[in-house]
């Protein structure tokens, strides 16, 4: 059922970026790199025309290039991809969500042509201008964004796209002058809240520190810290963990199902945002080194090394390539392992976790829907 019925493909392109923004997994705050999580693999064009085909493609309603860990302006053979995608399917949507700092005018101004009178978009990130953007977009120029959001918007693009803003405490007296900019190229702004800023059980939240990414007598200096607006309250920045090996305790950044220090969940209705029956969408998240997941949370927790999910794979390939199809892959049985969360839409029982179970846990953490502390307790 699951192969033939897929409408929406989550896209990560390469892990390969030009930003170091502070919370990406990509590197430490925002300094040194997390080599065993970055490993400059891309898409290329041979992965839609040869290993997902024409029929697939031109079955798609909505093609999501936004990176876990990269920016999509980064992959080589970007632009020979979304011609290849409209060329199966004129009336697909893609959807590219980039920081916007690198490639050339040239490279903006085809996609902006490419994009015309189409239901394409390109979401810049702008989390401020010429003085604020880079606190935390890290090493993005504004200049170069500016540019590029020109050449892009300015040769065909109007129109086609939005800005995403992350609501700091350093942009929050330029948020009119964001929306004004994005009113000149026709599009408007979705401003968010950013992810990031530590809860704690009193309610404030820790401000993030940005670290250099060069060693300074053996420790990383602290460039500056990211406070979030001033609707949000916070804790001044030495109750933060200040060195890398503080924060290293907690990696990775997720919870691993199989470890001895276990929860209980009672119950939880399954929330799937890749599996909607009623929208019609079923989507599926297609890695930048060719592997098949679920959604990008699974995808996600794999290459952080998630076990529970590992030990659901086991011997299952799910690499794309000429010989393994998208349609073998999605018919495996690892996919008749990990989906039944997002299927059967509930989830109910004093579930331990701690690999004990075949439920999938990361279904049952990212989209429960009753997951607040209230129902957690540590056992």
């Amino acid at each position: 059922m699951y192969n033939d019925s897929i409408t929406a493909v989550h896209v990560e392109a390469t892990d390969r970026c030009n930003a170091q923004c502070p919370v990406c997994i990509r590197s430490f705050q925002g300094g040194p790199e997390r080599e065993k999580y970055v490993t400059n693999s891309e898409l290329g064009l041979a992965h839609f025309t040869d290993y997902l085909g024409d029929k697939f493609c031109s079955n798609i309603v909505n093609w999501n290039f936004c990176g876990n860990k990269g920016d999509p302006s980064s992959a080589l053979e970007l632009v020979d991809i979304f011609e290849y995608l409209l060329k199966c399917n004129p009336h697909t949507q893609i959807d590219v969500r980039t920081n916007g700092g690198a490639r050339s005018v040239e490279f903006w101004k085809s996609i902006g042509r490419l994009f015309e009178n189409t239901r394409c978009n390109i979401i810049f990130a702008v989390d401020g201008l010429e003085d604020t953007n880079h606190i935390y977009r890290k090493n993005v120029k504004w200049s170069n964004l500016y540019r590029n959001m020109k050449a892009y918007f300015k040769n065909g693009g109007y129109g086609n796209g939005q800005f995403d803003t992350l609501k700091f405490y350093h942009n929050q007296h330029q948020w009119e002058e964001i929306e004004a900019l994005a009113n000149r190229f026709g599009v408007k702004v979705n401003f968010k809240e950013p992810y990031g800023f530590a809860k704690l059980p009193n309610g404030l939240l820790k401000t993030i520190p940005v670290y250099d990414r060069n060693l300074t007598d053996g420790e990383h200096k602290v460039l500056y810290t990211i406070k979030p607006h001033t609707t949000k309250k916070y804790i001044d920045p030495e109750y933060f963990p200040r060195t890398p090996e503080d924060i290293a305790d907690n990696d990775p950044p997720f919870y691993n199902y199989e470890d001895d220090n276990i929860f209980k969940f009672s119950h939880t209705k399954i929330d799937c945002v890749a599996n909607q029956p009623e929208n019609n969408h079923y989507e599926i998240f297609l890695d930048c080194d060719g592997s098949v997941y679920p959604c990008c949370f699974i995808g996600s927790r794999m290459n952080y090394g998630e076990m529970q999910l590992k030990n659901m794979q086991g011997n299952t390939d799910i690499v794309l390539s000429e010989s393994n199809t998208i349609d073998k892959i999605l018919s495996s049985n690892y996919y008749k392992k990990v989906l039944p969360a997002g299927i059967d839409g509930t989830f109910e029982g004093d579930l331990t976790l701690g690999g004990k179970t075949n439920y999938c846990l990361t279904c049952v953490d990212c989209c429960g829907m009753n997951m607040e502390l209230s129902h957690i307790k540590k056992t």
